[in-house]
């Protein structure tokens, strides 16, 4: 039995504690359980030792369903919405369902395809046989990872699944699709993009050498460009940006209002041509299960 502390998408200040049986890393995934008389959706955030547990074992309920086949928050983003929640004296809940709002009514389903290729069956377990014998039976050889593992009746399935598409006889996909809408999502940005090349000024200049030596130093630090409108400082951000991410960095621009994002997308993509992602509450469902996906 495996115990985990879960971060479940209501307004309760504390991580709840449950158990399951399965020995796989679950950290980073969405999960079920039950809360009081109903179910609610979770993300287990660490895994915990049995002789840590502060409650009674009796009194530990277990997960009722898994929902991704793998983790969707990295230990960084985790680190991270538990800062926020106590930083800001928020619900760990509330901190993991809002960065994970674009998933909340999206739907993910893992394909396990089988490639046409010879395969020497001398080197494989009576797991991977049993597998490889079920895809073959499947409309154009593939199958849902959920339906494979119901059928079969196999437990850890997810590393014999490892096993296989390590040795090349499988294609794993993972399909994502939200629900209610059945349209190709677009881009949502609309502009030409144009490169400029952007010459900074001494008074830029400046400005950016100082906050060039603050990435480099990798503490945090805090600048205030003043300027009226039109006065060049959106250069120097733009300068920046490229400076951090040439150093393998990232880049967070904040906006202060949704409608002066079509400008500052303009002049950013010029630079950036496809490696940026917008996000804001004027998004579509659709558009913002897209850009959290980028």
């Amino acid at each position: 039995m495996k115990y985990v502390n879960i971060a479940v998408f209501t307004n309760i200040d504390n991580l709840l504690t449950y158990k399951i049986e399965s020995q796989e890393n679950l950290v980073g995934r969405r999960v079920i359980v039950p809360l009081a008389s109903k179910y609610i959706t979770g993300i287990i955030v660490e895994e915990i030792n049995q002789n840590k547990i502060k409650i009674e074992e009796s009194k530990i309920k277990e997960i009722k369903e898994i929902i991704d086949d793998e983790r969707i928050l990295n230990d960084e983003m985790i680190r991270l919405g538990l800062w926020i929640s106590d930083y800001y004296l928020s619900s760990p809940g509330v901190v993991f369902s809002t960065m994970l709002s674009a998933l909340a009514k999206s739907k993910s389903k893992t394909k396990i395809i089988l490639n046409d290729i010879e395969i020497d069956y001398k080197q494989l377990n009576k797991n991977e046989l049993k597998i490889i014998d079920f895809l073959k039976t499947c409309r154009k050889k593939m199958a849902d990872l959920k339906n494979i593992e119901k059928k079969i009746g196999i437990k850890n399935i997810s590393k014999i699944i490892k096993s296989l598409k390590d040795k090349n006889i499988i294609n794993v996909e993972t399909i994502i699709k939200v629900k209610d809408v059945e349209t190709e999502i677009e881009d949502i940005y609309i502009g030409s993009g144009v490169t400029k090349d952007i010459e900074l000024n001494e008074e830029q200049k400046l400005a950016y050498n100082s906050i060039k030596m603050a990435i480099d130093s990798g503490e945090y630090r805090g600048f205030l460009l003043m300027g009226i409108t039109g006065s060049g400082k959106t250069e120097i951000y733009i300068k920046a940006s490229e400076y951090a991410v040439s150093k393998g960095k990232k880049v967070i621009v904040l906006v202060p209002e949704i409608f002066l994002t079509p400008q500052i997308m303009e002049r950013f993509k010029g630079v950036f041509k496809e490696r940026i992602a917008i996000y804001h509450s004027g998004l579509s469902d659709k558009q913002r299960l897209s850009e959290w996906n980028r």
